[in-house]
């Protein structure tokens, strides 16, 4: 993975619902590269997958329940990249398949086609889905395409199986970045804000978008 600069503060917003979309300061084009594809792939159902990704949407998600389905949400990111406010946007589809879905192995194939980051996301509460991802990204992930791992649900320590220890031996398995997310659905007080969990998670990503020229 490329080197990450040191960046400040993150807005997010998008569309869920057809609500507004857009940050009031947000370029007309975009900077590079056109609209990036990212896919979220959960191994559980109930594990959060639309909580994340509808905040990463700067939304409060509409329904708790997991979606149905594949589900595509727009997204625009600003990210402070230094002392003296140089910022990087970046113009996103955030796809949400969901769990029943993945049975469907054309619609979840097509799905990932398009997807230049691959988001894979498994439960703390079950460590036996870590062989179960290793497997899948062995026989599924193109070499184009750069993955990262969230476990979710962290907050739940009494019934957590996954351990620090875990999380370092799959990443350095797979060499890709895996991210610990918990509060979620947590609504933060500041307007686009983010949950420091969350945050790590917008950084895993951009810091996995094509260089830009």
């Amino acid at each position: 993975m490329r080197p990450t600069v040191t960046r400040g503060n993150i807005r997010v917003a998008g569309a869920v619902d057809n609500s507004p979309i857009g940050l009031l300061d947000e370029p007309v084009l975009p900077q590079h590269g056109g609209t990036n594809h990212v896919v979220f792939y959960p191994f559980s159902p109930t594990i959060g997958t639309t909580t994340i990704v509808q905040r990463l949407c700067g939304s409060d998600p509409t329904n708790p329940n997991p979606s149905s389905g594949i589900n595509g949400y727009r997204a625009v990111w600003s990210i402070e990249l230094d002392s003296v406010g140089t910022i990087r946007y970046e113009n996103f589809f955030l796809w949400d398949i969901s769990y029943d879905s993945i049975e469907n192995s054309d619609l979840g194939e097509t799905s990932l086609q398009s997807a230049r980051v691959v988001v894979l996301l498994i439960p703390v509460e079950d460590r036996s889905k870590i062989q179960e991802l290793i497997s899948w990204y062995q026989g599924h992930i193109q070499d184009s395409q750069r993955v990262i791992v969230v476990v979710t649900r962290c907050d739940r320590v009494e019934s957590a199986q996954i351990r620090p220890s875990d999380v370092d031996n799959l990443s350095a398995t797979l060499n890709v970045a895996v991210v610990q997310v918990s509060g979620a659905n947590v609504t933060p007080s500041a307007r686009y804000a983010l949950h420091p969990s969350l945050r790590k998670l917008v950084l895993a990503i951009a810091d996995n978008l094509p260089q830009r020229v």
